[in-house]
């Protein structure tokens, strides 16, 4: 009963949080499951591995398509960043190197600390994502 009150209760936050509090769930959903699959590597849980590496790369994927290339160099940059973190989690997952994720981890951090930081200062305010930008909680 509670996990399904609380799975209703992060839908309702997603379905209803503005474009730069949607980035931060994102962010956040990607480190839960980048950190669970980093769990699941030392324990020699394969398959759990990669079902939360997909998770992370499908967040990864919402958040490349949501950037708007017409903003200038820092969509550019942000693709950039999220292909990067794609890559290291390709490598990490196929050297079995739970370590290799780490570096994904920090990035995921910076941009998460730079989106409350911009939705702090009311900077995010008028940014609105994409339709269809879509984070699966859970």
């Amino acid at each position: 009963m509670l996990a399904g009150s609380l799975q209703h209760y992060k839908e309702i936050q997603v379905n209803t949080a503005s474009g730069v509090s949607l980035i931060i769930v994102a962010l956040d959903a990607g480190l839960k499951h980048l950190g669970a699959a980093r769990e699941a590597m030392k324990a020699g849980r394969a398959r759990d591995a990669a079902k939360s590496l997909e998770k992370v790369y499908g967040l990864l994927g919402e958040l490349s398509g949501s950037l708007n290339f017409e903003a200038g160099e820092i969509a550019v940059r942000l693709f950039s960043l999220y292909e990067f973190c794609g890559r290291q989690i390709a490598e990490a997952s196929a050297r079995k190197d739970p370590a290799g994720l780490e570096v994904v981890r920090d990035i995921l951090l910076t941009l998460r600390q730079a989106w409350v930081e911009c939705h702090r200062n009311g900077a995010g305010r008028r940014f609105e994502p994409p339709r269809g930008f879509e984070v699966v909680v859970g």
